[in-house]
């Protein structure tokens, strides 16, 4: 008997997850990413919300679950088509192809260009940073500037919603994730610098998950994170190196003016899909550019090509678990339709 081969392309949580319930249903599973590591983006994290747990760990957790995978890692899928017969032909850059009975679609988000806004400085202003950016700082693989670590008492920003609910960048969705990352890494800041001062800017603290309001309550109340609800309109470097803030209360409704010795923009996912996923698949996108499966109540792992699933953050900002599950949740819906 012919035993299923499905192509999982993406192997972040998602991908992993899915790969995690098709191999231990016997079916030959191949993991295509882009990264030399599974993990996604989570390879880019040091620790993860609510608990402060290192990301890597969990990343080798959720590999360990899959069995038998054959893992393709550096690879750009330079296209997929479907066959007659039903089949997916996936090629690669070098020209070689690979052929599965089914495939699930796990390619994730991007992260958004700070640069792209450029009245707050990223790019131009060296002490401007992205909340990726610190996340490596804070794993210890990229230094933080020399002239913070010699200062007794940092003023430190955080702006959220950098792309994000933003007309001017194309952007209106939410990317969920932000705001609590936010929090996340002001606790962070304020315990690597104890006697520093974090200040954020926020449009709206949206703590939907388990345990972030929690954390958002533990920022004020254990590590005197000031949040002010405010958007920052301008950032400009003073002659001693220091960042001018202009901002406004919206609350009070008053101008703020401001220094810091280091600003950290909360970046945003933005969609990523590849061409070949909607030009010769015929997968349909949101508003927003993510993926959109057949119905976003009871079916938005499927799509409208048979044998082809959805699953993870390229439908939307989803966190580590939701897209580890939402992986799982396609893989099940896939070994459904076989089955019938």
């Amino acid at each position: 008997m012919h035993t299923k081969k499905i192509a999982v392309i993406g192997a972040g949580p998602a991908g992993l997850g899915a790969a995690s319930v098709l191999s231990r249903n016997g079916l030959r599973v191949s993991v295509f990413h882009r990264e030399a590591a599974a993990g996604g983006h989570l390879n880019d994290w040091a620790w993860l919300f609510p608990r402060f747990v290192p990301a890597r760990d969990v990343a080798v957790s959720m590999a360990a679950e899959t069995r038998q995978v054959d893992f393709h890692p550096g690879c750009h899928i330079a296209g997929v088509s479907r066959h007659a017969n039903g089949q997916f032909k996936i090629v690669m850059p070098d020209g070689q192809t690979e052929v599965a009975d089914a495939l699930v679609y796990a390619g994730g988000f991007r992260v958004f260009d700070a640069s792209r806004k450029e009245e707050l400085g990223y790019g131009i202003y060296p002490r401007v940073v992205t909340s990726a950016d610190l996340e490596k700082m804070l794993a210890g693989e990229v230094p933080f500037p020399v002239e913070l670590l010699q200062q007794q008492a940092l003023r430190i920003g955080v702006v959220h919603c950098v792309g994000s609910r933003d007309e001017k960048s194309g952007n209106r969705h939410c990317s969920r994730m932000c705001c609590v990352t936010g929090v996340k890494q002001s606790i962070e800041l304020r315990k690597r610098f104890p006697n520093s001062r974090v200040t954020a800017f926020y449009m709206d603290m949206r703590m939907f998950g388990n345990g972030y309001e929690e954390l958002y309550l533990e920022a004020q109340r254990d590590w005197q994170v000031l949040f002010v609800r405010g958007r920052v309109s301008e950032v400009a470097e003073s002659d001693e190196g220091r960042l001018r803030v202009k901002a406004e209360d919206t609350l009070l409704g008053r101008p703020i003016r401001d220094e810091f010795d280091l600003l950290v923009l909360m970046v945003g996912m933005e969609a990523d899909l590849p061409k070949w996923l909607i030009e010769d698949l015929g997968v349909k996108q949101i508003d927003a550019g993510f993926a959109r499966g057949n119905d976003e109540l009871v079916a938005s792992n499927r799509t409208p090509t048979r044998g082809l699933y959805l699953a993870g953050s390229c439908k939307g900002p989803l966190s580590v678990a939701e897209a580890w599950n939402d992986g799982q949740a396609a893989a099940q819906q896939l070994l459904l339709d076989l089955n019938r």
